[in-house]
C-alpha cells in the first residue's frame, strides 16, 4: 500500500507537477491553501506532507505545518521554497520538525526524506 501525502502550493501547475512526479510512489492528494490542507487532513491519516512557504493570502506553509504538527506528532512535513530563506526560517521549519527543500525539488532527495532515510 502505497503511503499517503499531500501536496500544498497555491500554484496551481506546481501542485500538477509534484502530483505528476510523485503519484507513481505514493497515493497524492493536493491542495492549494492552509485551509485546504487541514480539511484533508481532518478527512484523512497522511503519512506526509510537502508544502510551500508562501501561500497568498490565508496562513502560511509554516503556520499550517505547525498546526498540522500540533495534532499529528508523527506525520513527516517538507517545507518548500523557490526562495532561499534566511536560516530563522530555516530554525523555524526544524522547530516544527520539518525538513526543508528548495526548488526545484529533486525526486531522489524527497523520497530519501519520506522514507526516513535522509532527516
Amino acid at each position: 500500500m502505497k503511503k499517503a501525502i499531500i501536496v500544498a502550493d497555491d500554484k496551481e501547475s506546481i501542485v500538477k507537477s509534484m502530483k505528476k512526479m510523485l503519484e507513481p510512489y505514493y497515493d497524492v492528494s493536493t491542495a492549494t491553501s492552509g485551509l485546504d490542507v487541514l480539511e484533508l487532513c481532518d478527512a484523512k491519516q497522511y503519512d506526509a506532507l510537502i508544502i510551500d512557504v508562501i501561500f497568498e493570502g490565508g496562513m502560511s506553509g509554516l503556520e499550517t505545518a505547525a498546526m498540522l504538527r500540533e495534532n499529528d506528532k508523527n506525520i513527516k512535513i517538507i517545507i518548500i521554497s523557490a526562495v532561499d530563506y534566511s536560516s530563522a526560517t530555516r530554525q523555524q521549519a526544524i522547530k516544527i520538525g520539518a525538513s526543508f527543500l528548495e526548488k526545484p525539488l529533486q525526486l531522489e532527495r524527497i523520497r530519501k526524506i519520506l522514507e526516513g532515510s535522509d532527516e
